[in-house]
């Protein structure tokens, strides 16, 4: 999977609720790479703790790892698990800060 690197918010007073809103989207999307690479961690592990007759192929190994990427994906996507938007929802005050004028001395909310 391809690593998700996240640009650091920092306060623009020119910036539109349009690029809040963009900004929204990318750490939506951030938070479900995340909880699909968790995903995809976790199932890796649990396959290794199948007890087998015999070592699988190459060919078939190849296969479950692409299907349990598949498989993390897509549960994150579902939001099953429900990692993704947890950690949305604990970073999504920290964009709204920025988009607030420093001068305001508006934080985070605490939750």
């Amino acid at each position: 999977m391809d690593s998700v690197r996240m640009a650091p918010v920092t306060w623009n007073p020119e910036r539109t609720a349009d690029s809040v809103d963009h900004q929204k989207k990318r750490l939506r999307q951030a938070c479900r790479d995340f909880e699909s690479l968790l995903n995809a961690h976790m199932f890796k592990s649990m396959r290794r703790g199948i007890l087998r007759a015999e070592r699988p192929e190459h060919a078939q190994s190849l296969y479950e790892a692409m299907f349990d990427e598949a498989l993390a994906k897509e549960c994150a996507e579902q939001g099953a698990v429900g990692l993704g938007d947890l950690l949305y929802r604990q970073l999504e005050p920290l964009i709204e800060a920025s988009s607030a004028s420093p001068a305001t001395g508006s934080t985070p909310k605490e939750t």
